[in-house]
């Protein structure tokens, strides 16, 4: 299951509590999830615009920054530019 860019505003205080909920209903339901968020942080940037993928288990699988922000939209550092790729029963799950 696939979340649309940024579909949660997270603050960085409550990242950890809202990934265990989403680990939490990958287990469940025993989907990948992929979780798309707008990550609110304490400190300049002051954002970012974050990817996670969670597996059937519940596992965190990867992490991902944006790494081409809009200009004039994005005001955070782009991610590395690595798209990370998770081999699925059904095919590769990039970014």
């Amino acid at each position: 299951m696939f979340w649309s860019e940024q579909s949660a505003n997270v603050l960085a205080a409550d990242e950890q509590a809202f990934l265990g909920r989403v680990s939490a209903a990958a287990r469940e339901h025993r989907i990948y999830l992929r979780a798309a968020v707008a990550l609110y942080l304490p400190r300049a940037p002051h954002a970012a615009n974050r990817t996670y993928l969670f597996g059937p288990d519940g596992r965190r699988i990867w992490t991902y920054d944006k790494s081409r922000p809009i200009p004039g939209l994005g005001f955070y550092p782009p991610g590395d530019g690595v798209v990370p790729v998770e081999r699925t029963p059904t095919g590769g799950w990039p970014r």
